[in-house]
């Protein structure tokens, strides 16, 4: 019997061959996972064409949930809603810091480019919208 793919499940079998942390100076970190990280939260992006899973938007609309009325801003929309897709992605994480670390620097990188800031703003504005 075979079984469909869901959307998303593309995301959790790349992340099983990602590269996990390990003890590293959280200030240093990997640049290959780290391009890695944020090529799959950037390049798999609502309106990339390619589908979030379900419990990846959940994640989303909580953090919409959260901050009902903020605008986008790095701390801590921006941040949380990286998390949100980390925590989902990479679930066996073993170092809850440094993904929270991570989470910071790949919404910084994303909130310094005014093309996918404004590409954010517009997603942080509908996930807002459909948790009103």
């Amino acid at each position: 019997m075979s079984s469909n793919p869901t959307p998303g499940d593309k995301h959790r079998k790349d992340s099983a061959d990602a590269p996990q942390p390990t003890a590293k100076d959280h200030d240093a970190l990997d640049p290959q996972l780290l391009e890695q990280v944020l090529s799959e939260t950037v390049l798999n992006a609502p309106g990339t064409g390619d589908p979030m899973a379900p419990e990846e938007m959940e994640a989303l609309y909580e953090v919409a949930r959260r901050h009902p009325g903020k605008p986008l801003t790095l701390q801590p929309v921006a941040v949380e809603l990286v998390e949100a897709l980390l925590m989902r992605r990479f679930p066996d994480q073993a170092d809850r810091e440094f993904w929270k670390h991570l989470a910071n620097r790949i919404a910084t990188t994303l909130m310094d480019d005014p093309p996918t800031q404004e590409r954010l703003a517009v997603f942080w504005a509908s996930l807002r919208d459909t948790v009103k």
